[in-house]
């Protein structure tokens, strides 16, 4: 269910803020024309999250992750049964010779429960900060392609279809298949060493930086390297050829203003 909710309110959110930012930049440029009607979609949000290839891997990381947890504290919970056992066999047989040994034995016994459920908390805690970590990876990827999506498309409402929650939903507005298609075409999965990357703090690679630099450098000119995210090494998220001629206009503009702006002084 919490995954549900994050992800509805992601696509939610990010299509109203793209339809918002298309409104306003159409009123600067004097391009408003009278409203002749909404543009209403809707997403299947069901679909979605189970033809969206990062959920679908995700889903299994943590199936594999889940199974581990489980069998971990099934096999501590068994041995603490074997231990209970054994104590009680010993002591319906005589089998403490004084009281202080049958308290120890106690207290080792109640030692090993507490440890058990402390451990189940902590292995619990990370499954969940894991499916979080994952809701928020999935969230951050649906709204950088929906902003995109929606540049072209402009629609004013997109509504989340989940349950019984839309009485009729006429089918020639169902846009889930793009949807699906688009993310997909987006997310290359995980590379394989993104892992060890990530263990030592990196967060993205860049190539022509330092080429930038060296050639001001020699010449005594004065150089700025401005970046824009176009692949999400860690994610597994990458712009299209296509996206990339449109997506990068604003990093444009400010590279362009910062050169006027250096040149002039």
């Amino acid at each position: 269910m919490k995954k549900t909710l994050f992800l509805a309110a992601a696509i939610a959110l990010t299509l109203g803020s793209c339809n918002k930012a298309a409104q306003q930049e159409a009123a600067a440029t004097g391009e408003n024309k009278p409203n002749t009607g909404l543009r209403i979609a809707y997403v299947q949000l069901d679909t979605l999250m189970s033809q969206y290839k990062l959920y679908k891997d995700a889903s299994e990381v943590l199936t594999r992750k889940g199974t581990n947890i489980q069998n971990t504290l099934s096999q501590k919970q068994r041995t603490l049964e074997q231990h209970a056992n054994a104590m009680q066999k010993k002591y319906e047989s005589n089998g403490f010779t004084t009281r202080d040994e049958l308290e120890r034995a106690q207290n080792n016994l109640q030692k090993e429960q507490v440890e058990l459920q402390e451990l189940a908390e902590r292995l619990n805690g990370e499954f969940n900060a894991e499916q979080l970590r994952i809701n928020e990876e999935a969230r951050d990827s649906i709204q950088a392609f929906l902003k995109i999506y929606n540049e072209e498309k402009k629609y004013d409402y997109v509504m989340i279809k989940a349950g019984d929650n839309l009485l009729i939903a006429n089918p020639e507005y169902d846009i889930t298949a793009e949807i699906v298609e688009g993310l997909n075409k987006r997310y290359k999965g995980k590379p394989a060493e993104s892992n060890g990357l990530k263990k030592m703090g990196v967060m993205a690679l860049e190539m022509e930086a330092a080429a930038l630099y060296m050639n001001a450098a020699r010449y005594g000119k004065r150089g700025l390297c401005i970046c824009t995210i176009s692949d999400h090494i860690l994610k597994g998220v990458e712009t299209t050829a296509a996206e990339r001629q449109t997506a990068f206009t604003q990093m444009m503009k400010v590279a362009l203003d910062v050169a006027v702006a250096m040149d002039n002084k």
